[in-house]
């Protein structure tokens, strides 16, 4: 049973590339890509100096 991946660039973070197996992206010198939810942006207070 082969396992499915997202791998990511080392070079181009933004580049995401898919591979049949943990150790073909390692021999590639691709590392596991981490999924995760950005920050949202925080609201820009609107301050009332006068």
């Amino acid at each position: 049973m082969m396992s499915f991946g997202v791998y990511m660039d080392y070079l181009s973070p933004q580049n995401a590339i898919w591979f049949d197996s943990v150790e073909q992206a390692w021999r590639e010198c691709y590392s596991p890509c981490k999924i995760c939810r950005p920050p949202r942006p925080k609201k820009r207070n609107q301050s009332t100096d006068g």
